[in-house]
Parts: structure tokens; C-alpha cells; sequence
């Protein structure tokens, strides 16, 4: 197909035709077929359009790695976690219902972590663990800590398994950093909860609605309906509409 969707058209591509496996070495891929089983993004440029289908498993991107995903059909999906560990992360179209997390706690922690999002979805994540959306895993003593950029596409339907019930879809832990530059946010457990001592944080010409932070024990956990933030956080020109919380920062 001639189709070009965000730059990636089939005519360079190489034709992914196995069910238990992803590429092992950088290019341009579509998939053929379902693929089951967890993946390594290899070092280099990977270039992956789903194709309409879907991956049943877990997306690790490692330091030297850098995964561009787009799906040119709107039913393509990711059912399984895309974890950024050292490595680029880009997402066009196709939809994630595991989640994202960018960066990691102790010893296995790599630098330089990046997530930008031009369209795409990531939905319907119930985590168990608190790691809702998009979770930016941040310590103190971290170098080039996790980025995280929104230009466009929807993060919605996700709750976090924390006891605040905060930052369903968009989490920023410590030293990590957040722009969202369009975009919307929706119908999350907790629309986006920034830690005092986060990274830089703006927000702008984004939608936030509909997001309910009900905690599941002492109601006065329950932070951020629409945003929570420990810290000073730059908004401007963003929608925010019909979220609620049960303690503070419904709006």
C-alpha cells in the first residue's frame, strides 16, 4: 500500500510476517499478523507500523534504542506495558492499553529516557501498581532524568492502583519532565499529578475532563481530579472541565 500516515508509507517497509517474535535488528517493519511475546527494541532506528494488528505482550526501549510507532488502519493496539529504559519512544497512531512508563527504579536505570507523543492512544489501563497513562519513574539522585511530550493524542481511561487515586493518566515523579503542547486527557482516575520535586512541568492548548481521583480508603487521598501539583506548574490556554476529587484539586 502507498498509504503514508505521518511520514511512514509501506513502499520502504519490510513485511514482519512472524507470530511469536519482533525484529531483532533496526529498519522499517509493518506486521503482517497478531504477534505474541515480550520485545527488546533493537539499538538503532526502529520504524513500526501495526498494520491494524495486534502485539500481546511487553515493549522494553533500552539505551541506543529508539522506536517509532504508528498503526495506518486505527484498530492496531499494544496489549502490554511500553517501558522506556535509556531509550526514544515516539508514537504517531495505534493504541497502548498497558500503559507507559518512562524510567525505572534502582540498579537497572539508564539515562536519558525520552517519550514524545504526536497522536495515538493510550487507554484503558487498570494498574494495579500506580502506574496509571504514562508514569514517569523519577528519583532524586537521577542524570538526564525521564522526559515526557505531548503534542497531540489522547491519554484516557486509565486508573492508578495508588491509595490517593491520583495520577491516573499522566504521573511526573521526581526530577522528571512534562509539556503538553495539545493534546487531551480524559475520563482517568486522576488526570495528571506532578510531585514536588519534579522537573519542569507546562501545560498548554490541552484538554483535561472528565477525570475522577476517588481514593479507595481515607477520602482525603484523593488528589488531582483534573491536575494535583506539589510544586509550581505553568498553564495556559487548557481546558479544564468536569473532573472531581474527593479531597483536593478537583479542577
Amino acid at each position: 500500500s502507498g498509504t503514508t500516515v505521518n511520514g511512514h508509507t509501506h513502499n520502504n517497509s519490510t513485511a514482519w510476517t512472524a507470530a511469536d517474535s519482533l525484529p531483532g535488528t533496526a529498519g522499517s517493519y509493518y506486521l503482517t499478523q497478531p504477534v505474541s511475546g515480550s520485545w527488546a527494541v533493537p539499538e538503532g532506528e526502529v520504524n513500526l507500523c501495526l498494520n491494524g494488528q495486534t502485539i500481546n505482550g511487553k515493549i522494553t526501549i533500552g539505551s541506543g534504542a529508539t522506536l517509532t510507532l504508528t498503526d495506518c488502519t486505527d484498530s492496531g493496539r499494544v496489549q502490554g506495558e511500553v517501558t522506556v529504559n535509556g531509550g526514544k519512544f515516539e508514537l504517531y497512531s495505534g493504541t497502548i492499553t498497558g500503559g507507559v512508563q518512562v524510567g525505572i527504579k534502582g540498579s537497572a536505570y539508564q539515562t536519558g529516557s525520552s517519550f514524545t507523543m504526536y497522536g495515538g492512544e493510550i487507554t484503558g489501563n487498570k494498574a494495579g501498581s500506580g502506574s496509571g497513562g504514562v508514569f514517569l519513574v523519577g528519583t532524586t539522585n537521577q542524570t538526564d532524568p525521564p522526559r515526557f511530550t505531548m503534542h497531540g493524542g489522547t491519554i484516557s481511561d486509565n486508573t492508578a492502583g495508588a491509595s490517593d487515586g491520583g495520577g491516573g493518566g499522566v504521573y511526573v515523579g521526581e526530577k522528571c519532565s512534562f509539556t503538553m503542547d495539545g493534546g487531551a486527557i480524559t475520563g482517568n482516575g486522576g488526570g495528571i499529578y506532578i510531585h514536588f520535586n519534579a522537573g519542569t512541568v507546562s501545560i498548554s492548548n490541552a484538554t483535561i475532563t472528565g477525570n475522577k481521583a476517588s481514593a479507595t480508603g481515607n477520602t482525603s487521598y484523593g488528589h488531582g481530579g483534573g491536575i494535583y501539583s506539589e510544586r509550581g506548574v505553568t498553564v495556559e490556554n487548557v481546558t479544564i472541565t468536569g473532573n472531581n476529587s474527593t479531597f483536593e484539586g478537583g479542577g
